[in-house]
C-alpha cells in the first residue's frame, strides 16, 4: 500500500486553471478529514508545458513534505503560444513538427522526474471543448499526455466521454443523479461550474480508486 500510515496521505495538485479547479473541489470534499487527508495546492493559473517549469513547482511541493500521489492536469493555455525549452533556447509555433517535438520532450521531462522520485500521478486529460478548433487541439494533446504517461506506465483519467452529451458533442448542462438540469461548464467553454467540478472530481476519484487500488488514500477516508 502507498503511503506512510504515521502521518496524513497528500494529495498535491499540480497544473493549470483547470487543476485549480479541482483542487477546491477536492479540498472541499476532504476538509472534515484534514487529519488523515491533506490536500495541497500547487496549480498555477496561465500554466502550461509551453513556457511553464513543473519541475520548479513540483521542488516546492515537496519542500513541504513527502508527496502520496499528484492530480495533475493542464493544457487549457498551451494552444495560445509557441514552445520554448532552455529559456528559449529552442522554441516553435503551435502544431509545427517542431512545437509537437518540444512539447512532448517537455511532457517527458516531467515525468521523468517523478520516476526518479517514485511519485505516483493521475493525470486528467482535457475535457471536450466548446469551439471546434479547441476541441481538436485539446484531442491533439490528450493524445500526448495519454502517449507519455504509457510509457511509464503511469495514469491517464480521460475525462472527455463524461464531458460529452450522448451525442459526443459540447453541452454546457448535465443531468444530476436526480434528472435534473445543471449548469456543467463554464462561460469560456472551456473550465467548469461548481457543480461541474463536483462532478468531474467523482469520476476523477473513481477512477483513481479503480486504477490506484494500491494508495492509502482508499483507506484514509
Amino acid at each position: 500500500v502507498v503511503g506512510d500510515p504515521k502521518r496524513p496521505f497528500r494529495i498535491a495538485v499540480l497544473g493549470d486553471s483547470l487543476a485549480d479547479g479541482l483542487w477546491g473541489r477536492l479540498y472541499r470534499g476532504h476538509i472534515r478529514q484534514k487529519e488523515r487527508i491533506v490536500i495541497e495546492r500547487f496549480a498555477v493559473n496561465s500554466a502550461g508545458f509551453t513556457a511553464y517549469n513543473f519541475e520548479a513547482q513540483l521542488a516546492k511541493a515537496l519542500e513541504k513534505g513527502p508527496i502520496d500521489v499528484i492530480v495533475f492536469q493542464v493544457g487549457a493555455n498551451d494552444r495560445q503560444r509557441e514552445c520554448a525549452v532552455g529559456n528559449y533556447k529552442q522554441w516553435a509555433v503551435f502544431r509545427t513538427a517542431k512545437w509537437h517535438t518540444l512539447y512532448r520532450q517537455n511532457v517527458q521531462q516531467f515525468l521523468a522526474v517523478l520516476q526518479e522520485k517514485k511519485i505516483p500521478i493521475a493525470w486528467v486529460g482535457l475535457p471536450i471543448m466548446r469551439k471546434d478548433d479547441a476541441n481538436e487541439d485539446a484531442r491533439m494533446m490528450n493524445g500526448i499526455f495519454r502517449s507519455a504517461i504509457g510509457e511509464i506506465g503511469g495514469v491517464f483519467i480521460d475525462i472527455w466521454p463524461i464531458t460529452a452529451n450522448k451525442e459526443q458533442e459540447y453541452d454546457p448542462y448535465f443531468e444530476d443523479e436526480g434528472g435534473r438540469k445543471k449548469r456543467f461548464r463554464a462561460d469560456d467553454g472551456i473550465h467548469f461550474t461548481d457543480a461541474g467540478y463536483e462532478y468531474l472530481t467523482r469520476h476523477v476519484l473513481k477512477a483513481m480508486r479503480e486504477k490506484m487500488p494500491d494508495l492509502r488514500l482508499w483507506q484514509a477516508e
